[in-house]
């Protein structure tokens, strides 16, 4: 958790704000782009990384955008939107290379990058089915905070062995923590 504060604050001070920040609307979207295409620059330099950054700084430029009007979605719809733009950005920055993550977006929605337009299957209804039934346990479950909060309990003792039972069984092979790659 203090990693990503002290990131995130560091991107904010010396970047952002010396920049201009908000102070300057005209520039508030300019600012953003280059704070978040650096921060994906600092988690690597491949351009899958540059990719995941530009998209979420394109993602807050829009979003501010959108506010600005007085536009409301429906709160699940928002949150539903934010669930699907969450997880399709982080497909570039886990992929090992660019065209990995093409390659997995290509699969989820069962296109053929190469040959776009011979491609009759254009929905794979098994990624949305589970990205749908992510979305419910999502909203469904209780995060990890809120089972903090319960320890001690004997239902918090089953539900984490379970858990714990469930991972160990899905396992399929070890991976190195991420950053040590940088």
């Amino acid at each position: 958790r203090n990693w990503h504060i002290t990131l995130s604050k560091f991107l904010r001070d010396y970047i952002y704000i010396p920049l201009g920040g908000n102070k300057y609307k005209n520039r508030l979207y300019l600012n953003l782009f280059i704070t978040f295409l650096l921060g994906g620059i600092w988690h690597g330099a491949g351009y899958n990384f540059i990719i995941w950054g530009t998209i979420h700084g394109i993602g807050i430029g829009l979003y501010l955008k959108w506010k600005s009007y007085n536009i409301k979605f429906n709160t699940w719809l928002a949150w539903f939107l934010t669930f699907l733009f969450i997880n399709f950005t982080w497909i570039f920055f886990r992929a090992k290379d660019l065209k990995s993550a093409l390659n997995i977006i290509s699969g989820l929605v069962a296109l053929d990058f190469q040959n776009l337009y011979s491609n009759t299957k254009i929905v794979n209804f098994y990624s949305i089915a589970m990205i749908l039934f992510s979305f419910i346990v999502m909203l469904k479950f209780k995060n990890s905070v809120e089972l903090i909060k319960e320890k001690g309990s004997a239902m918090m003792s089953i539900y984490a062995g379970i858990l714990f039972a469930v991972s160990f069984m899905l396992l399929k092979k070890n991976s190195e923590f991420l950053y040590f790659q940088f």
